[in-house]
């Protein structure tokens, strides 16, 4: 991964399914941060659209941080993780 100028922002794409664990959990996670490039923020917005297709609107959504790369942004790619609330 480069690393740009601190002055670059820098996005990931987020989503949260509810009920897909398979417990019913809600699973939400994210892909590491990249630099806000042309062709990230493309890759990224495809993948938004397609996400909220299948699983209904808001659950796939780009989130944007200025700063420089946040800790862990090499090794911290396809993290999942699940919160416990129950869906009925």
């Amino acid at each position: 991964m480069c690393t740009p100028s601190a002055s670059r922002p820098w996005i990931r794409l987020r989503w949260r399914l509810p009920c897909a664990g398979l417990r019913g959990y809600i699973v939400e996670g994210h892909w590491r941060w990249e630099p806000d490039t042309p062709a990230v923020r493309a890759a990224f917005q495809a993948a938004v659209d397609a996400g909220n297709r299948a699983y209904g609107a808001g659950t796939h959504w780009v989130e944007q941080e200025e700063a420089e790369a946040p800790a862990g942004s090499q090794i911290s790619d396809g993290h999942r993780r699940t919160i416990a609330k129950t869906c009925h």
